[in-house]
Order: C-alpha cells, then sequence, then structure tokens
C-alpha cells in the first residue's frame, strides 16, 4: 500500500502522504516485534504482509501474535527500507523540525537499527563485507539467497537517512557511528552469482528458461 503515497511527494503535496507516516508509527511496536522475534535484531522490520489497526503484539493472545508474514514474500529484508522511504523523502519535501523528531525519525531510527543490528550477525565474505540474509529478491526465484539488490539499495537508503536525521537533529552521536560502520558493512551489488552457484537474482519468463539477471 505504500506505493500510491510516492506520487504526492513528486506532486509537492506531501501532506497526503501524513496517512502513510501515521500508520508507520503505529506499525512501530509490531516492526520491533517482528524484527527481534524472527531475527533476534533490535530495531523495526516490516514485512511485505502487514496490516493496519493490528494491536500491539505484546496484547495477543495467539502463537503468532495476530502476524501474518506470506513466505517467502513477508521475509524481504528491504521491505523495511522501502516502507520507510516515504517518510524520509516527506522531510526532505516539508522540513520540518518538529515532525521530523516526532513523526519521521522515530520510525526511520528503528529501521536504521535493525539494518545495522542485521549486518553485525551476518557471516563474512572473502572481503570481509556482511553476506546480507537470508533473503528473498521480490518476485524472483526462492527464499534463501543473500545479497539481494533490493536489499542492499534500501540498507544504504535507511542508514543514511538515520545518519542525515540525527545530524539535522543534533542527537545519537553513538548510533550513527554505528550505522555509518554497517554502510561499510554491505557488500557491493553483486554482478555474478553467489557462493553457491545461484543467481541472486533470477528472471522468470512463462515457456522459457529462467536467466540470470
Amino acid at each position: 500500500a505504500w506505493q500510491p503515497y510516492w506520487t504526492p511527494l513528486v506532486l509537492n503535496h506531501p501532506d497526503l502522504a501524513d496517512p502513510w507516516v501515521q500508520y508507520m508509527n503505529d506499525l512501530l511496536p509490531r516492526m520491533r516485534w517482528f524484527a527481534k522475534a524472527t531475527y533476534d535484531c533490535e530495531g523495526a522490520c516490516v514485512g511485505i504482509s502487514s496490516f493496519a489497526f493490528e494491536p500491539d503484539p505484546a496484547r495477543c493472545k495467539s502463537v503468532n501474535q495476530r502476524h501474518c508474514a506470506l513466505t517467502p514474500w513477508g521475509y524481504t529484508m528491504g521491505m523495511a527500507g522501502m516502507s520507510a522511504q516515504i517518510l524520509w523523502y516527506c522531510h526532505l519535501y516539508r522540513p520540518d523540525r518538529p515532525y521530523l523528531e516526532e513523526k519521521i525519525y522515530p520510525v526511520v531510527r528503528e529501521v536504521a537499527l535493525f539494518y545495522s543490528s542485521f549486518a553485525e550477525k551476518c557471516p563474512r565474505d572473502a572481503n570481509g563485507k556482511a553476506r546480507l540474509g537470508p533473503s528473498y529478491s521480490p518476485e524472483h526465484g526462492g527464499f534463501g539467497v543473500h545479497d539481494v539488490p533490493f536489499d542492499l539499495a534500501y540498507a544504504r537508503f535507511s542508514l543514511h537517512a538515520a545518519i542525515s536525521a540525527a545530524e539535522a537533529l543534533g542527537i545519537d552521536r553513538e548510533p550513527a557511528e554505528r550505522w555509518r560502520r554497517a554502510i561499510d558493512l554491505l557488500p557491493d551489488y553483486p554482478t555474478a552469482p553467489d557462493a553457491e552457484g545461484r543467481p541472486v537474482v533470477v528472471l522468470e519468463i512463462p515457456r522459457a528458461s529462467s536467466k540470470p539477471v
């Protein structure tokens, strides 16, 4: 549901994206729970299968705390950054310190904490970079790949946004340093099959063999 909120920004009406900003703030308790329960990570992670008006997981009694994370789409690492991207763009289109402090930064900060926490846990490649994953490349192949371009792009975006927001507010120097280290941990975009010989992104064409992209 995030796609419609790109349009108001390019039309210079960031106010029309306010419902998404509020939705993301309301979702924070569930995003934090999902990050901890699924990845044992700090911060906040959102899967593609997230719904409005779901209660705080702490108040839920079901086994999965009323959370739906459809496989494999619900485990796409880049979704957290993609969801938070609109909030940061809202700030860039409409700079407002109180709004940044109260509505934008709390979400962007938690997403950056998730990416830094996750990257720190990942195994390292031969160059000392994190092998970011396992994850799923949206609409391509199956679950279990690492260094998905979609994930790397939104992890970098979120970490840079959080650093810029912290600097603008004059707060969180130590977390910002951690986010810089996390950026350094992220590998380059893959241009060849992974260590297991599988393409990271597979283009599925009907009536044709799958081809690496």
